[in-house]
């Protein structure tokens, strides 16, 4: 999990682009979750109590994945965040031994419609079809 997150922050540091101006300083483009100030990122993390899902395996201890996610934000932010803006965790909790097409694509329709996120880090998402929701 911590290594996903990791990767994930590596990625995004280079998603941001920077334009200039008319006066040809550099001046930040923003968008869907993004402002001049912050970068909204959704995370997907795993329910503890049900994280071994309808598989039946027993999964080793790896933390409380929310924490873990609050931990490695409060670091990204302390170090200057992404491309300069602070980034704004939208964290969702999903019950994967009710894992469905319709959950995970509500999940994708909270991240996209209601919380206009710029990116989602997949941690918990086992249905391949509610990833294209997410493209």
């Amino acid at each position: 999990m911590l290594a996903s997150l990791v990767l994930c922050v590596w990625v995004l540091t280079g998603c941001v682009s920077l334009g200039s101006n008319s006066q040809g300083s550099a001046k930040a483009q923003v968008g869907p979750g993004i402002s001049n100030s912050a970068i909204r990122i959704g995370f997907i993390v795993p329910n503890p109590k049900t994280a071994a899902g309808g598989t039946g395996f027993v999964d080793g201890e790896s933390g409380d994945a929310k924490v873990q996610v609050l931990t490695l934000v409060k670091y990204v932010n302390e170090q200057g965040g992404l491309a300069g803006r602070e980034i704004d965790p939208v964290i969702r909790v999903v019950d994967s031994a009710t894992d469905s097409v319709q959950q995970e694509n509500a999940v994708c329709t909270g991240f996209t419609e209601e919380d206009k996120v710029f990116a989602v880090v997949l941690t918990g998402i086992r249905e391949a079809s509610a990833r294209s929701c997410f493209a």
